[in-house]
């Protein structure tokens, strides 16, 4: 509790998470839905070639690492909890650390949330055979995860490791299945189609696609409080996340290559669930539902996991209430900071218009992570008496 401007004990986070727990984390959240919806999309941005569309992939996951070690600088830097607010204040002083921090807060992860939460309810509903109830199965995870995180953070963690590693089994024998399947169209799943028209705009649309897919990496910096040894851990956490992510998605693609007639994978909308379908019939649709609504469960008690920690960190600065900035005595949880979330989530959940507050996240998301990124380099100019411990290879480039 802070008191006078004094705090005691209790008011400071454990560093209790090590490089699985963190590498769990972030994969909890970076694989959401995305991999099983735009893949069509970047095989049509690549012309209907295999080989171009999986150059896509990895060209993003590149993009990401850059971003991902920017992040690992700064973090290693101020390896506290809140992660770009931190950052930017640090930078730009608490004018910009209030901006970013009330955005973040209110919309950032709230809005995230209840956008993942919605996708779990709409696949949860067609694996349960429930369809048209994706607000309450949505509004049941919130609860969900909102009292796993009251638990704890080292009850968090275990749990967000034993889900991740369900979730990744998964894809894993989802990918196979599709690999292995006997319904296959064709034996080699790098043999280029004919190569349809594309430009400038359609390569980079699927660029974007690609890019979108890999978002949630940035998470590490909202717990580094908790991070053992946060100097080595968060970059080897970090570059590890991203590289095991690239080979799951380059796995998945290499199962819809092959499930999939080129004429059919070219800009489908949820090439997943027709994967599924071509491969192993009507209930390997619902199946795969149920992976999608596992991998989006998985996401959203990650969620639950840093966006606390975050909404902790503005308490701590006085941004937000004071009450937000104390943890619990007995569980160390967050928990007036997890309650706040889980109440702003279910606001937007309960709105009932999803792709406005996908459109809102998506926004002020991306405005956050470019903010913080810009803290690097105003940093190097104005703080260089600052311990760096590591430092982003190739810099300014």
């Amino acid at each position: 509790m802070t008191t006078g401007g004094s705090t005691t004990p209790t008011s400071e986070p454990e560093r209790i998470a090590g490089t699985v727990g963190l590498v769990s984390l972030a994969i909890g959240i970076v694989i959401g839905s995305g991999i099983f919806k735009v893949p069509g999309y970047v095989y049509a941005a690549a012309g209907d070639d295999p080989r171009l569309a999986l150059l896509f992939w990895m060209v993003g996951g590149v993009f990401a690492l850059t971003g991902a070690l920017t992040t690992a600088e700064l973090a290693a830097m101020f390896p506290r909890q809140g992660g770009t607010f931190v950052y930017v204040r640090e930078a730009y002083g608490p004018y910009g650390g209030f901006v970013v921090g009330c955005c973040s807060c209110l919309v950032g992860f709230p809005a995230s949330i209840a956008a993942i939460a919605h996708v779990f309810g709409e696949y949860a509903g067609i694996a349960l055979g429930r369809t048209g109830s994706e607000v309450g199965l949505g509004a049941l995870l919130l609860c969900a995860a909102a009292a796993a995180n009251l638990q704890g953070s080292r009850r968090s963690y275990r749990l967000q490791t034993l889900l991740t590693g369900l979730k990744v089994a998964l894809v894993v024998v989802f990918a196979t299945a599709l690999l292995l399947a006997p319904t296959a169209p064709a034996a080699d799943v790098l043999v280029s189609a004919s190569p349809s028209a594309w430009s400038f705009s359609t390569v980079m649309s699927g660029l974007i696609a690609v890019y979108w897919t890999f978002d949630g990496w940035q998470n590490l910096g909202v717990v580094a409080g908790e991070a053992r040894a946060p100097e080595r851990t968060l970059v080897r956490s970090l570059v590890g996340t991203l590289a095991l992510v690239l080979a799951l998605y380059l796995l998945v693609n290499l199962g819809l290559f092959r499930a999939l007639p080129p004429e059919v994978l070219s800009g489908h909308e949820t090439p997943g669930a027709a994967a599924a379908l071509a491969a192993l019939g009507p209930l390997g649709e619902r199946l795969l539902a149920g992976l999608v609504a596992v991998s989006t469960a998985t996401a959203v008690f990650a969620l639950f996991v840093a966006g606390p920690r975050f909404l902790y960190a503005l308490g701590r600065a006085g941004v937000l209430f004071e009450a937000a900035g104390r943890l619990d005595p007995q569980t160390r949880a967050p928990r007036v900071a997890v309650g706040a979330l889980w109440g702003m989530a279910l606001a937007y959940l309960l709105s009932g218009s999803f792709g406005q507050t996908l459109s809102l996240y998506a926004f002020v998301g991306l405005t956050m992570q470019v903010v913080g990124v810009t803290a690097l380099f105003t940093l190097r100019a104005a703080r260089p008496e600052v311990p760096r411990p590591f430092r982003v290879p190739l810099y300014p480039l």
